[in-house]
Parts: C-alpha cells; sequence; structure tokens
C-alpha cells in the first residue's frame, strides 16, 4: 500500500493505540522506559564505574560541565529525533506536521496514513543519533563517559514505545496504513479484500 493523505475506500479502523486517553497503555510504556534505563545505566557500570561521573579530580568546570552535557543533551536529542523523525514523515507524505509534548511523551504527528514499512522505518530513523553517540563514546574517554552515556540511555529508552509499536504492527497484514496523530496511532485494514 501506498503512503497517503487521504484514507482509501473499503478501509475501516481495525486498531488504535492512544496513550492520551489510555493511562494503563501509557503507564506501562513509562514503566518500561524506566526499567530499560535502569538496565542499560547497570551495564554501563560494568564498563565504567558510575563514580566517574561525580569525579571532582577534574576541576569544578569539569564536574559540572559533565551535568551540563547530559541536561542539554539529553534536551537536543529529543529535538533531534522529533527533528529526524518528522523530515522523514515529509519526505514521504507531503502534509503538515504538528508536534509537542504531553503527558510525558514528546511527539511528532501527521494526519497522513503511512504504510506499514514506511512507518516502522520513520520511527525508527532517530538510531542514527544513537550510532552518533555510540562513537563519541569510543572518542571521548572515561571522564566524558557518563555524560555521553546518559543522552544514550535517554534516546534508546524512549524509542521503546517504536519497538513496541512495531511489535504490535508485525501481527497485521502488510496492505495496513497507520495514522499517526503524535500520541495515538490508529491502524487501517482493506475490510474488503
Amino acid at each position: 500500500m501506498k503512503n497517503t493523505t487521504k484514507l482509501p475506500e473499503g478501509y475501516e479502523e481495525i486498531y488504535k493505540i492512544d496513550l492520551k486517553n489510555d493511562k494503563k497503555k501509557a503507564m506501562f510504556i513509562h514503566i518500561t522506559v524506566f526499567v530499560i534505563a535502569i538496565l542499560m545505566i547497570v551495564i554501563g557500570m560494568i564498563f565504567v564505574p558510575i563514580k566517574n561521573l561525580f569525579d571532582l579530580s577534574d576541576g569544578a568546570v569539569v564536574y559540572y560541565g559533565r551535568f551540563f552535557v547530559i541536561i542539554i543533551g539529553v534536551l537536543l536529542s529529543l529535538f533531534l529525533q522529533n527533528l529526524i523523525v518528522g523530515i522523514c514523515m515529509k519526505c514521504i507524505v507531503k502534509t503538515k506536521l504538528h508536534s509537542g509534548l504531553a503527558r510525558g511523551f514528546s511527539y511528532i504527528g501527521s494526519n497522513a496514513y503511512f504504510s506499514k514499512k514506511s512507518y516502522i522505518f520513520v520511527g525508527f530513523s532517530p538510531f542514527i543519533i544513537v550510532i552518533a553517540l555510540l562513537i563519541i563514546i569510543c572518542l571521548v574517554g572515561t571522564e566524558w563517559f557518563w555524560s555521553i552515556y546518559f543522552i544514550q540511555v535517554g534516546i534508546l529508552s524512549s524509542l521503546f514505545s517504536h519497538i513496541y509499536v512495531t511489535y504490535k504492527l508485525s501481527k497485521f497484514p502488510k496492505n495496513i496504513l497507520i495514522k499517526d496523530n503524535g500520541l495515538s496511532m490508529t491502524v487501517y485494514s482493506n475490510t474488503h479484500n
């Protein structure tokens, strides 16, 4: 099925994820993201002790600089994730986008209908940032490891919602169309075939 701005005839709603109104599902995603973040921090501690983050021996500027990098990096990565998703959406279907922050979710949405492959591609496109950060982690050394790694943790744990959605979409046929309004995603299928 092709990406489109209008729902084709014969397509009807077959599934919906609404994180704005479904508090149970939103809570499930928040808790899972938290657990993933904790697990990633534990994994990071295998390679570099977390006490390095709090090491004052490099001086106050470096010490506070690490936390500044974490805060700015996490905010910037959220912005970049949405920007990358938005660019991909805009390249696939020329339509107006909307973005925001609600219920602890940063989102970007559209009124377009995406094919299954396109939607999965759009959802995982922010992994470009993850790869870039992995390269940076290899270059910065242990004194800045945790600053960059916390940004990485934020990105990977926030991508869980896309992993969850991809898992759900894997159960549907290839010809589905997905409309993502940001906090809600509706799946449509041709019920006449």
